[in-house]
């Protein structure tokens, strides 16, 4: 009965990791973007990657603000444009400095991974509403990020 229940519980170890493992690398615009330990960790869920939002947004020089009573996560910009998602929400709302306000649906919602206490978006949507082209590199569990000027240049 031990031995069944001893694998029972290695069975579940293993398949939780393959499906809430840490992993990918990113590059955006060919520099290695290395999340610090204490902001979170990169988290690959259902074969989609998710960064700690506050990261992204300072990766992009935004100020981060988050409101505990609303579970609000917003950034903000000195070109007055901004970001803002509710934890659980699947709503992102983002302005750009012509003031005009979008509102996008990611196809996943927002979670808070309590242990940690950081707020994760999928990377790619993120990265694509700040108008980056994101690519994923299964060779090398890399996501590349390019952004529209690298592109041209």
């Amino acid at each position: 009965m031990k031995k069944i229940i001893a694998l029972l519980l290695i069975g579940v170890l293993l398949c939780s990791s393959v499906v809430f493992a840490d992993g990918s690398t990113i590059m955006i615009d060919d520099k290695e973007a290395t999340i610090a330990e204490s902001m979170g960790s990169v988290k690959n869920i259902s074969d989609r990657t998710f960064v700690p939002v506050r990261f992204m947004l300072e990766y992009f020089g935004y100020t981060v603000v988050w409101d505990e009573e609303s579970q609000l996560v917003a950034g903000y910009s000195d070109d007055n444009s901004f970001f803002a998602l509710n934890i659980g929400a699947k709503t992102l709302f983002h302005g750009v400095e012509n003031g005009e306000t979008k509102k996008t649906e990611m196809d996943v919602a927002a979670f808070l991974d309590e242990t940690e206490d950081r707020t994760y978006v999928p990377l790619r949507f993120l990265a694509e509403a700040f108008g980056f082209l994101v690519d994923y590199d299964e060779a090398t569990d890399t996501v590349i990020i390019t952004s529209q000027t690298e592109i041209t240049e």
